[in-house]
């Protein structure tokens, strides 16, 4: 591992260990999502099951990160993580690794916006919990559908959703799921499967 991929990282475990991440913990659809899951991508990345590499071409336009399933590889544009947007970004990408883990565990698929919604909302737990701006640059986008979505769910007030899952209902999810659908990035397959065989 070269050391910008080490720092990259070190950051990604970092947000992974920050308090705010304790908050993410609930239930879309047939996928719960929480902190423990968070920290077995966490412990993946220590112990090389999981890498991660600085590769600009890997990513999207714009992206911070992206979850390569094929290789198993969070690949980054750069080593570092100090915004909310970036960080935001690893806890979305570690969501995808986490479904791909559950969804190879026990055998199942899951399709692209189940799997989008559920990182969508992960980083956007993560971003309210820690009581940090999101800088949008698109007014209509997942990630301020995802953001206005969870303001509303009082996250981090008492009492807090350490126990039970916060639930997401198919009505409040709405604009979600409708803003991924019309996104160009997953405008081609947001109805495809999309786990892979963990090999």
């Amino acid at each position: 591992m070269s050391l910008t991929d080490g720092i990259f990282a070190n950051a990604i475990r970092g947000t992974l260990a920050e308090p705010a991440v304790h908050m993410v913990n609930f239930r879309v659809r047939s996928l719960v999502i929480g902190t423990m899951h968070l920290l077995t991508v966490s412990a993946g990345i220590t112990a090389g099951q999981i890498k991660c590499k600085i590769d600009p071409s890997k990513l999207a336009s714009g992206a911070a990160a992206v979850y390569s399933p094929g290789d198993k590889t969070i690949y980054g544009s750069k080593a570092e993580g100090f915004y909310a947007d970036e960080k935001q970004t690893f806890v979305h990408e570690c969501t995808h690794a986490v479904i791909h883990l559950m969804g190879l565990a026990r055998g199942r698929t899951v399709k692209n916006l189940d799997n989008e919604t559920a990182a969508y909302l992960a980083g956007a737990i993560y971003v309210v919990a820690s009581r940090q701006m999101l800088n949008t640059p698109k007014r209509i986008s997942p990630h301020s559908a995802a953001h206005t979505i969870v303001s509303k769910k009082g996250i981090g007030s008492s009492p807090t959703n350490a126990g039970s899952p916060i639930e997401f209902s198919d009505a409040e999810l709405a604009p979600l799921t409708a803003a991924i659908r019309t996104d160009p990035l997953y405008k081609k397959d947001w109805n495809q499967d999309v786990v892979w065989r963990w090999t």
